[in-house]
């Protein structure tokens, strides 16, 4: 398959029901895959050792060798953003990366006591099995305003995504997920210089969960050769209001993938 004729989306699960939305514009042309991170979605957790962001960048590459997907274009969302690191560790392996509403930088944005708990070993499963069923559905609520605003959120949508996230199993990997992420940017970051394909970054103005400029403008910063799209009135979940933006720079990274090979 010619490179960038492939266009792999990565998230969590609720993304990856959002990234349908992108997909369905590309069924006739293209081919495309959307993976769920380990431990969420249908996927497995590794067996031995931590999920972090460089194993799970191994996973998917692994995954990609065995479905004989070459070159694809890695399109990611939030903490599936950070999968690009597939185009550090793997660079003649990736065709171009499109990132919408990327966390790529060490943050202590949105952790606190209680979401890191449920990823304490033992401690944390008591208080998941306690916590979750009482305030589980509220907190999933909120932070879902918080992630469309200042559009509203879907009703369908939300129902759509409540039992999944609400999942006393997923809490916990959501949390262990977190916890390991800042050790892993603070890891990679300094490398970021050295992805060479094309890559677009999409962001929202008024995102409340990752700040635009600590993330997407900075990481424009230390790629002066990306395409840094900031849309106005714009929240986190970019794939899901703004989705012929991200068609747009998919197929502007498809054009000048092809002009690279």
């Amino acid at each position: 398959m010619r490179a960038g004729r492939w266009f792999l989306f990565t998230a969590i699960p609720v993304q990856v029901r959002i990234g349908r939305v992108c997909l369905v514009r590309f069924a006739a042309h293209y081919k495309a895959i959307a993976f769920d991170r380990p431990g969420h979605g249908l996927s497995q957790r590794p067996k031995h050792g931590d999920a972090t962001v460089e194993v799970q960048a191994r996973l998917l590459h692994d995954a990609l060798k065995q479905l004989h997907v070459e070159r694809p274009i890695v399109v990611g969302h939030s903490w599936g953003g950070r999968w690009r690191l597939s185009a550090i560790n793997y660079p003649k392996e990736v065709a171009g990366v499109v990132l919408e509403a990327p966390a790529v930088y060490e943050s202590q944005d949105g952790v606190s006591f209680l979401t890191s708990l449920p990823a304490v070993p033992i401690t944390g499963d008591a208080a998941i099995s306690m916590l979750t069923p009482l305030f589980g559905a509220s907190v999933v609520r909120s932070e879902l305003k918080k992630a469309f605003s200042p559009d509203p959120v879907p009703k369908k949508y939300l129902r759509s995504v409540l039992p999944e996230w609400t999942s006393q199993k997923k809490v916990k990997w959501y949390s262990v997920d977190d916890a390991l992420l800042n050790d892993c940017l603070r890891k990679f970051s300094p490398r970021y210089s050295e992805i060479s394909v094309p890559v677009s970054i999409l962001a929202g103005d008024s995102d409340l969960i990752v700040s635009e400029k600590e993330n997407a403008e900075r990481l424009h910063q230390a790629l002066p050769k990306s395409h840094l799209i900031v849309l106005p009135k714009t929240g986190h979940q970019v794939p899901f209001t703004r989705s012929q933006a991200v068609v747009d720079e998919i197929e502007r990274v498809q054009r000048l993938s092809r002009v690279r090979t």
